[in-house]
């Protein structure tokens, strides 16, 4: 297994346009499968939208939920992990529970 985590960074869509497609093209054949974590959707793609409503409304949400809108904003709101499986590794889909053991430190 071979794990990365991101640099944070602005852009939620720049971030799903580097993970789920192909270098320089709209293709995604590199990308096998996706995992999301404490969202209404598997969906990568509509993941990412959830992502930055959240980030983008976040006053809103805080203000329904009755929670003080107080403290420094985030300025890098973007933070994706990236785990990857070298050779025939990649294929075996019962290995998602290691990455499950990987994230559990992020709290994500």
């Amino acid at each position: 297994m071979i794990p990365r985590v991101a640099s944070r960074g602005h852009s939620f869509s720049g971030a799903g346009a580097y993970y789920l497609h192909d270098k320089g093209a709209s293709t995604n054949d590199r990308v096998a499968w996706t995992y999301t974590h404490n969202l209404p959707t598997n969906d990568a793609s509509k993941a990412i939208n959830y992502m930055a409503y959240t980030a983008m409304h976040s006053d809103q949400l805080k203000n329904q939920a009755g929670v003080k809108n107080t403290g420094r904003k985030a300025k890098k709101q973007v933070r994706f992990i990236l785990i990857a499986w070298h050779g025939i590794r990649r294929k075996i889909r019962s290995l998602t529970i290691c990455r499950r053991k990987l994230l559990r430190p992020f709290h994500c």
